[in-house]
């Protein structure tokens, strides 16, 4: 047991950081959720760091602070829109009440989702629907012609 400079004891956390694949995925866009669950006492807070590894240029660090929730969960919200698809990062989890790192992952970030939903640029169900029914109306005019 580590006693810490507030003399209160630091105790010895685990956590476990949400994954895909076995790493950690981020977009290469705002608003970056990093999540993950802890032993830690709910109101706890932990510090997330996200530091560039590897090749990853230009290097980067990133520091967040979250507050454990009542189910032991907690997450941490970053900037990656100036990181390119497929650079690489370190995550580290750790708290000042506990005596060591609560929780580290391996991380990668991808290029962000492109919306699949289908829609007719330009164009609504309602016009193109009265544009045929114009398109007949005009026909049938100039068969009577």
């Amino acid at each position: 047991m580590v006693v810490g400079t507030t003399g209160v004891a630091a105790q010895d956390a685990s956590g476990e950081l949400k994954k895909t694949d076995g790493k950690v995925v981020v977009e290469s866009a705002e608003n970056q959720t990093i999540a993950g669950t802890t032993d830690l006492e709910a109101g706890t807070n932990v510090t997330v760091r996200v530091a560039s590894s590897g090749d990853t240029q230009p290097p980067f660090l990133k520091t967040d602070t979250a507050t454990v929730g009542e189910d032991g969960g907690f997450e941490a919200t970053f900037d990656f829109s100036e990181q390119n698809a497929s650079d690489t990062f370190e995550v580290t989890v750790d708290s000042d009440s506990s005596s060591g790192m609560v929780a580290e992952a391996e991380g990668v970030v991808r290029a962000p989702e492109e919306d699949t939903s289908s829609s007719m640029p330009g164009f609504s169900v309602v016009v193109a629907v009265f544009a045929i029914v114009a398109v007949g109306a005009v026909a049938v005019r100039r068969q009577q012609s």
